[in-house]
């Protein structure tokens, strides 16, 4: 699972935000849809091992998810286009 989506409450009522787990590492970005959200891909070293991760900006907040080739980065991408393209998460924000 890519995405997953989580139902929280506040004052204000319920409303749901996206969490994006990597494929490789185990970490996980939460997305809140009420902030504008930035994803850049990389490409990283550590010695001589090397892949790519998925830069999350959203506010003031940043996080980057290993991924791994260029292959499985690729896949990546599609799913989380499907998944978190759906209208419903972003038309929260809409809606304050």
């Amino acid at each position: 699972m890519a995405v997953e989506f989580i139902e929280n409450r506040d004052d204000f009522g319920t409303f749901w935000t996206a969490r994006v787990h990597s494929p490789t590492s185990g970490t996980m970005v939460t997305i809140n849809p009420f902030q504008p959200l930035e994803m850049v891909v990389s490409h990283q070293t550590k010695g001589k091992a090397h892949g790519f991760g998925l830069t999350f900006t959203s506010g003031k907040n940043q996080s980057t998810l290993q991924i791994g080739s260029m292959g499985e980065t690729e896949t990546f991408l599609r799913k989380i286009k499907r998944e978190l393209g759906a209208k419903w998460f972003w038309s929260q924000g809409e809606q304050v």
